[in-house]
């Protein structure tokens, strides 16, 4: 079939959507493919599937999706999750918050899909003050290694909410 493939990958229109093909890798943070907010597959303007746009966002989106998984939920990687979906109903504990931090943190710090790429000392998860009793949210800041960022992280997550990055 000469000639399959031609154009696909280019990054079309300027919209800054890259595609699969001809994408550029980020060493330490890596690369994957782009989802929205909803967890759907974004569609690059040339119809391929578009890739993260840096390796912050591949990072950020690797975090969420930890912090989200229950182990054993992934085929394949049964040790994979976080399992803070397990701790919610049980919000009435008065040791919750604490649960559900350490949990965060132990997760950001031991799991190998992203701590490798997280500096160790810079995670910070804090409850979100005005957050609801019966849904609380928190907190999470951290600096990610490689690729010269030097600014921090910062994202909500909550059981319900999901989580979503608060500053670029």
């Amino acid at each position: 079939m000469p000639g399959y493939g031609k154009g696909i990958g280019d990054l079309g229109g300027g919209t800054g959507t890259q595609s699969v093909q001809g994408s550029a890798r980020y060493d330490n943070l890596g690369i994957d493919l782009l989802l929205d907010e909803t967890g759907d597959l974004v569609v690059s303007t040339t119809g391929d599937l578009a890739l993260t746009p840096d390796g912050r966002a591949t990072l950020l989106q690797d975090v969420k999706h930890l912090l989200d998984t229950l182990p054993g939920d992934l085929f394949g990687h049964p040790n994979y999750g976080a399992g803070l979906p397990r701790l919610f109903g049980e919000e009435d504990r008065a040791d919750h918050g604490d649960l559900v931090r350490r949990a965060i943190a132990d997760a950001l710090t031991y799991d190998p899909a992203v701590a490798p790429r997280i500096e160790p000392d810079s995670i910070e998860v804090k409850l979100v003050a005005k957050s609801h009793p019966r849904e609380p949210a928190f907190s999470v800041s951290f600096t990610p290694l490689g690729e010269g960022f030097t600014s921090r992280v910062n994202l909500v997550w909550g059981l319900h909410a999901g989580a979503q990055e608060i500053s670029p």
